[in-house]
């Protein structure tokens, strides 16, 4: 009958050191998240306005290649109409 008493009073003391034993590290582990997490805050921030200047430069370069577009096709009128002023002549 001892013996039973005895595991029986093993298996509450580990019970036990085990329930603070998890404890401790539900304690632990929310502080390290919350420092990780501290930590991660600027990152995001700075990721982010990293990426509103990309963005605003992606934009600015869609405009610069669609104003480049439209100067191309301008050109390409003056460059028939120099074309077709030179047959022209040519034909003379």
């Amino acid at each position: 009958m001892q013996d039973i008493t005895d595991w029986g009073t093993l298996i509450a003391v580990l019970t036990f050191l085990f329930g603070v034993l998890g404890y401790l590290i539900k304690i632990s582990g929310a502080a390290f998240v919350a420092k990780i997490n501290t930590l991660i805050e600027p990152l995001k921030d700075a990721i982010n306005g990293l990426k509103s200047s990309v963005d605003a430069q992606v934009a600015e370069q869609k405009n610069t290649n669609k104003k480049l577009a439209e100067h191309d096709i301008h050109f390409a009128k003056h460059d028939a109409q120099i074309d077709e002023l030179f047959s022209r002549t040519e034909d003379k």
